[in-house]
């Protein structure tokens, strides 16, 4: 960081204008990432996709995404955070014209993952932009309103993407980056000033290989682990096969970096205590916050039959909160120990999601949920601002942008853990619970129904559940015991949402206790002073 006051790299025009560009790229980027979740049902129509190709469209934006944040954050480093996040704003915006004017799913699909890699390669610069351009004493005020974009982007996004999708197509969903793209890369080069580390480095083939390639397959492996039942993916080939590769690739990876002072990794992850948990934290909260969502979306629309527009209603409200107390949190991460803060943070956000468990009934209102989940949100925001800013005050200026995608990566390596964790959960749960109410219902029927009955469950357990949400009634049941199956289906799984929220749970109250392990400096716990690097002019 800077010495005394001052920011690391002046500004002509101060450097809030330069945080509304950079709030503009992170809010294009997770309103993409669910206005596509609202209008799957119509893509499906207009490009004519199956299945796993709508899958696809999906997964082929999350996957480049999230393994290419390492590496182009510390090519930001190298090349300039304003000329990589400029270059990842056009790739963006160029993309979205052909997601929207794409008459296949092929083309959707191609274009999707180029949205990846734009969105990937400025993601990364925003924080350490960020750390450049403001003072130490603001830094966690500004974190904290990044937080707060992130959070309405994340509330807004059902809501904007049914109303486009319903009002003005698909299409539409993806066009509406353009002009917003446009207008953000006109104001990167106004507002946002060039810094560059003036040391001459290079990315290394190895590293950016080895960590590319270990984050594809550990990523694929636990995105599509669900889809084939965690087993065969062709031949001898299985998902378990797929997570054990990517583990050794990237232990290999971090073998490799431990030898380089210039890697890809911080020497902080190496070094530092601090800037370990708060990778390990940043993992944790995103495990919390898209854990308990995954939850009551399946539970709040397959067990309590609400619609869309309900669930919306009982989850926007958690994102909302996030955004309403993470520029708090930012503000009282300047004024008071950042380890207090986290872990008072980590615990609101910890009881909110615990006392949501035992309101999973299948006879619950769907309203019930929305207190607890607020809580939930208010406890996650709180944990943003000082986090990040604990993070990126504990490595070098000329690191930011690889410190930068590292806490981006975790965040998203914690989702898709979440992910594959609590759908096992829900899963698994569900199909044994559903398994031994149909036993217990069938004691009361007839001896032909109740085989019917418990067959049908059978059936339907070993099926799973239908894209993650829903059980498929056998078509072999009598319809005089649809109702029956649906009502143990509903049961089994509030039965199977209560564990899932545990643990989940159990996760956030981890966090709460690392974070008390941070080593403070400074009377609010703030980390000391990095020297300043050198602000190039002519990038």
């Amino acid at each position: 960081m800077n010495t005394g006051g001052n920011a690391r790299v002046a500004t002509r025009y101060g450097p809030w204008p330069a945080l509304v560009v950079i709030a503009l790229g992170y809010f294009m980027n997770v309103l993409d990432s669910t206005v596509v979740n609202v209008a799957i049902p119509q893509i499906v129509t207009g490009v004519g996709a199956t299945t796993e190709q709508i899958l696809w469209v999906v997964n082929g934006y999350l996957l480049p995404y999230a393994m290419l944040l390492l590496v182009a954050g510390r090519l930001g480093d190298i090349r300039g955070h304003r000329n990589v996040f400029a270059a990842g704003l056009l790739v963006f915006t160029a993309a979205s014209l052909v997601c929207g004017l794409a008459q296949n799913p092929e083309q959707l699909i191609a274009a999707r993952v180029l949205q990846g890699i734009g969105a990937a390669a400025a993601a990364p610069q925003a924080l350490a932009i960020t750390s450049a351009v403001f003072p130490p004493a603001k830094l966690g005020t500004a974190f904290g309103v990044l937080a707060a974009v992130i959070g309405s982007a994340a509330a807004a996004g059902p809501l904007l993407g049914g109303l486009i999708s319903d009002t003005l197509g698909w299409r539409w969903i993806f066009f509406i980056n353009i002009p917003l793209g446009l207008i953000g890369l006109v104001c990167t080069f106004v507002y946002v000033p060039a810094t560059r580390n003036w040391a001459r480095q290079k990315l290394g083939v190895v590293p950016v290989l080895l960590a590319s390639a270990g984050l594809f397959v550990v990523l694929y492996a636990l995105i599509e682990g669900e889809r084939f039942d965690w087993g065969t993916v062709r031949g001898w080939i299985g998902i378990p096969h797929f997570l054990v590769l990517g583990v050794l690739i990237l232990v290999g990876f971090t073998l490799w970096e431990r030898r380089r002072a210039d890697g890809l990794l911080p020497r902080a992850l190496f070094t530092s205590r601090n800037y370990a948990l708060m990778v390990w934290a940043s993992a944790a909260t995103y495990f919390g916050i898209f854990g308990s969502q995954l939850v009551m979306t399946i539970y709040l629309q397959t067990a309590l039959g609400a619609g869309p527009l309900e669930a919306g209603l009982v989850l926007s409200p958690m994102w909302l909160a996030s955004s309403l107390t993470a520029p708090i949190g930012g503000r009282l991460s300047g004024r008071v120990r950042r380890s207090r803060l986290l872990a008072v943070g980590f615990a609101v956000f910890c009881l909110g999601v615990a006392v949501t468990a035992p309101f999973a009934d299948a006879d619950a209102a769907w309203w019930e949920f929305v207190a607890p989940l607020v809580l939930a949100g208010a406890g996650a925001g709180l944990t943003f601002a000082p986090l990040t800013t604990v993070a990126m005050g504990e490595v070098e200026p000329q690191a930011a942008g690889g410190a930068s995608g590292l806490i981006e990566m975790s965040r998203m390596i914690g989702s898709a853990v979440c992910t594959a964790v609590v759908g096992a959960i829900l899963a698994t749960v569900w199909a044994s619970s559903l398994r031994d109410g149909a036993a217990d219902a069938g004691g009361r029927l007839s001896g032909e129904d109740r085989a019917s009955l418990v067959d049908g469950a059978r059936q339907a357990a070993d099926s799973g559940l239908n894209s993650g949400t829903e059980a498929v009634v056998p078509s072999s049941l009598p319809s005089g015991l649809v109702r029956v199956f649906e009502d143990l289906s509903a049961q089994s799984l509030a039965s199977a949402a209560r564990p899932a929220l545990l643990i989940t749970a159990a996760v956030i109250a981890l966090a709460a206790v690392t974070s008390l392990f941070l080593k403070e400096s400074g009377p609010a716990g703030a980390p000391a002073p990095k020297e300043a690097p050198v602000a190039d002019r002519t990038a």
